[in-house]
């Protein structure tokens, strides 16, 4: 953690997850040192089993929102969405024809700036296109998922990323999976390599989770869309989704099984590189506008594209 806090302190910058707009004035003008309005900065208060590190980098945050509206000098963290599947696997994707190695972006960022992002999202859905769910290398944390499967390695690249852009890369052996970065895609036969950034903490992690709607047999960014989801025929079919005990219901929670299992790695990648994480869920949901009582897990995943 030290080591984001100096690049910070240094300038680097890191991401910014603050609301917009909220900044030295308050709607009446007035600058306002009014603690009702400051953002709490212990996690413990809204999760009790939060671990260290994530209780450091929440409050490293909340910290900086809160000078931001106190009018305080703050700093802004400047961040990057990395979409690895787009990068190894689609060649019209990006500054030139043809696929690239996993966080051909990230490198470029520094490549143009010299600098590397302070916040790194990756995407772990929605798949490319492929029947699913299912991942590259099978892992201890994978193992309930299909293996070796083509167009899927890049699940395995993002949590590795993820570890990297937190731990380093390459770095020495750590208990974590593919410290030097490099490997051999067991469905291609490619040589797959992550770029370095220096082999030490170089950031903080956040994942995106573009959910394909619940029971697609396809995983892919269109089958994220609701006109494609059976809700745009089917007026009764969110609210089965959020209803426990149904079988559209339990689609739903099969796939945030998928996501859970990788992030549920990350908070154990090795006794010192324990990996908080940041979580943006994205499904082909959509409310309806009356009728339906939504909570819980199915609110996070009702974002209407």
């Amino acid at each position: 953690m030290r080591g984001r806090l100096g690049l910070i302190g240094a300038g680097a910058g890191a991401a910014l997850l603050a609301p917009l707009g909220t900044w030295a004035a308050w709607p009446d003008g007035e600058t306002s040192g009014d603690e009702s309005r400051s953002v709490p900065t212990d996690l413990r208060k809204r999760d009790p089993h939060a671990t260290p590190a994530a209780r450091r980098v929440y409050a490293l945050l909340a910290t900086l929102e809160n000078d931001a509206r106190r009018g305080r000098p703050s700093r802004t963290v400047i961040g990057q969405h990395v979409e690895l599947h787009n990068e190894r696997y689609n060649p019209a994707y990006g500054d030139y024809r043809g696929t690239k190695q996993p966080g051909y972006y990230y490198r470029k960022v520094r490549d143009i700036t010299g600098r590397l992002p302070g916040f790194v999202e990756l995407d772990l859905g929605p798949g490319y296109g492929r029947p699913g769910w299912a991942v590259g290398q099978t892992r201890s944390y994978s193992s309930a998922w299909p293996g070796c499967r083509r167009y899927w390695g890049y699940v395995d690249d993002a949590v590795d990323l993820a570890v990297g852009v937190w731990a380093g890369l390459p770095r020495p052996a750590d208990g974590s999976y593919r410290p030097s970065g490099t490997h051999t895609d067991c469905a291609s036969g490619g040589e797959v390599s992550l770029p370095s950034n220096g082999g030490g903490p170089a950031g903080l992690v956040g994942f995106s989770f573009h959910q394909p709607y619940p029971g697609s047999p396809v995983k892919g960014f269109e089958q994220t869309k609701h006109r494609h989801s059976p809700g745009a025929r089917d007026p009764d079919w969110f609210a089965r989704v959020v209803t426990p005990r149904t079988a559209e219901h339990g689609a739903l929670l099969h796939d945030l099984g998928f996501l859970a299992d990788h992030l549920g790695y990350l908070a154990h990648v090795g006794a010192e590189n324990e990996l908080p994480s940041q979580l943006r869920l994205s499904c082909g949901l959509r409310i309806p506008a009356q009728g339906v009582r939504v909570s819980g897990t199915a609110a996070a995943c009702a974002t209407v594209h």
